[in-house]
């Protein structure tokens, strides 16, 4: 992908404050543009631009992306988290 022009980085800037994920934001990126360009594109581009990375994406489940559940690492007996490493 070319670099991003002034234009489209205004365009973009609006995206995700309508709480667009990045693939949403490609495909209109894709279709403004008249080019393919990747969520990971998109990723980079928000990223790397000071304006973009201040707006950032919204997460509406907050915490991890895709509202993956966390891992359960089971305690000890006495309550306390399982030392790792040691033998």
């Amino acid at each position: 992908m070319a670099a991003a022009y002034a234009e489209e980085i205004d365009e973009i800037s609006a995206w995700p404050t309508q709480g667009l994920a990045a693939s949403r934001i490609a495909g209109r990126f894709s279709a403004l543009r008249g080019s393919p360009v990747s969520r990971n594109a998109i990723i980079g581009i928000v990223r790397r631009n000071t304006g973009l990375s201040a707006i950032g994406f919204v997460n509406p489940k907050g915490g991890r992306a895709g509202g993956r559940p966390r891992k359960h690492t089971p305690l000890c007996p006495a309550g306390h988290l399982p030392l790792v490493g040691n033998s």
